[in-house]
């Protein structure tokens, strides 16, 4: 047992990984959505996502076409399954197949670092600590 001083009771809750929202960029060069991230949302596949990425802190960026007003963007579409063609995004990111797949993990509603607008949510790369994230 870890050796954490006793505090009373306290009721634990049955938390995975899997159970955090996430997106991954998977070998097949597809994105793919959990169910976490379509309850976080508010939406249920097929949809469509509009897609950013914030270069310092290795975050991506989805925000739904009838929240958030992208100019000249054209959103991903995810099919039932969850799944989108990630072809663009690993275009204009320069990712080489042999770094996929790749997981990123909710970060959180991200307004401030990268002046993204309300209603976008920011996924961390797993394992990537970035600038903002060592204060």
């Amino acid at each position: 047992m870890p050796k954490k001083e006793p505090k009373g009771f306290a009721w634990i809750s049955y938390e995975t990984e899997a159970d955090q929202p996430y997106i991954t960029v998977d070998s097949q060069q597809r994105l793919y959505l959990s169910s976490g991230v379509c309850k976080l949302l508010g939406a249920d596949c097929p949809m469509r996502l509009y897609v950013g990425y914030d270069h310092a802190n290795m975050r991506l960026i989805v925000a739904r076409p009838d929240i958030v007003r992208a100019v000249d963007t054209k959103p991903f579409r995810f099919d039932k399954r969850r799944y989108g063609n990630a072809k663009p995004f690993i275009r204009t990111l320069g990712i080489n197949r042999n770094e996929l797949p790749l997981r990123f993990t909710y970060a959180g509603k991200d307004f401030s670092d990268a002046n993204l607008p309300d209603g976008s949510f920011a996924f961390s790369l797993a394992g990537f600590k970035g600038a903002d994230d060592l204060n």
